[in-house]
């Protein structure tokens, strides 16, 4: 028996396969819900965040900050389990913005989970961008277990991620009354962008608006062509329902087990998957990433053309008065000075559904 629908059972569960798992665990689960006219201090009154690297971060240098990601703090949280089994509790840091919302404003907050032996410093980059840009990011470790990439580390993924939910209107969020968890973004990194393509459509992720996947965004769990690495050799399995809008940003490169097909449209099995739902879509295969570069390897530049995208995608699902100002973002012809097509894969093509827009080649629509 493949294994994916295995892990899932043994979080407890008498499931006959993933979308059973949700269901099921769904209707059992108690979310606390926020006390009304409660009022905790603003951002800028939390403790001061040192810059040190965080306890249990332990793999990869920790990008510096710096000036276009905007000034933010750190406090290191604890996420209960909501499950039964696995680890108890998750090393989370909560990100937030300098300078306090106006009174009685709450943040959207985005959510990112790391990818194959990583921890929540592995996205430290990406949340302090978004932070810095008045909004909240929370980033946390899943361990692996013993085998690592196998089916521990995905079922700790999907644990700690489904944990984050209930967290984030409970009393052990020292930012309740600035979160808002009815505009909350889901996203991740490798392993994370499997587990965030699966949750999304699921019941554990009320509140989600929009879905970000670095490398990449996926239509199978298992098996799925526009993988990365370990994953893409193994048989089909677990399609994942799309629910919210998602953006995938994918590497310039075939799935790293060496036996991947290669051609044109190799990136695009999870943008078509949400195109034939009618879920507004978009992915793009940079040139020139490598894997680990959506995370802890990427050069200042890379990251900055991350964050253009993930910066537009996160104001156009959470943020109204935005909202037409990021679609063109999203499609502009130039980006950070330089024309969008020299900025995606010759090799593979990029994918938008949007607005509008629907293109299985963005580069060669931008080109006219």
């Amino acid at each position: 028996m493949a294994w994916l629908p295995r892990v899932l059972r043994s979080a407890g569960l008498t499931t006959a396969g993933v979308l059973a798992f949700v269901l099921a665990f769904a209707l059992a689960l108690t979310v606390t819900p926020g006390e009304p006219g409660e009022r905790l201090a603003a951002p800028g009154a939390q403790a001061a965040d040192t810059g040190a690297r965080p306890a249990g971060c332990g793999r990869g240098a920790v990008p510096a900050p710096t000036a276009w990601m905007g000034e933010s703090g750190r406090l290191d949280v604890t996420l209960p389990s909501r499950f039964a089994q696995g680890p108890p509790a998750f090393a989370g840091s909560l990100f937030h913005p300098l300078t306090p919302p106006p009174p009685g404003r709450r943040l959207p907050i985005v959510l990112l989970q790391h990818g194959t032996g990583g921890d929540r410093c592995s996205l430290e980059w990406l949340a302090r961008a978004v932070a810095g840009s008045g909004r909240l990011a929370l980033t946390w470790t899943a361990p692996g277990g013993r085998d690592l990439g196998g089916q521990d580390s995905y079922l700790n993924a999907v644990r700690a991620t489904a944990s984050a939910y209930p967290w984030l209107r409970s009393t052990a969020n020292p930012l309740r009354a600035v979160t808002d968890p009815r505009r909350v973004v889901l996203g991740g990194s490798s392993l994370g962008s499997m587990s965030s393509s699966y949750l999304q459509g699921t019941a554990l992720t009320p509140g989600t608006r929009a879905l970000v996947a670095l490398d990449n965004l996926r239509r199978w769990q298992l098996g799925d062509p526009g993988g990365a690495a370990w994953e893409c050799g193994r048989p089909r399995e677990g399609e994942v329902r799309p629910r919210v809008p998602a953006l995938g940003l994918a590497m310039d490169a075939p799935c790293k087990t060496g036996s991947s097909p290669r051609y044109r449209e190799l990136k695009l099995s999870g943008f078509k998957h949400w195109r034939a739902t009618g879920q507004p879509a978009m992915v793009l295969a940079l040139r020139g990433f490598e894997h680990t570069d959506f995370a802890v390897t990427g050069t200042d530049a890379q990251r900055q053309l991350v964050w253009h995208y993930v910066d537009a995608w996160i104001a156009r699902w959470t943020e109204g008065d935005s909202r037409a100002d990021a679609v063109r973002r999203l499609l502009a012809p130039r980006v950070l000075g330089s024309r969008t097509a020299d900025l995606l894969s010759r090799r593979y093509a990029s994918g938008a559904h949007l607005a509008g827009v629907d293109t299985d080649d963005l580069a060669a629509l931008l080109r006219r």
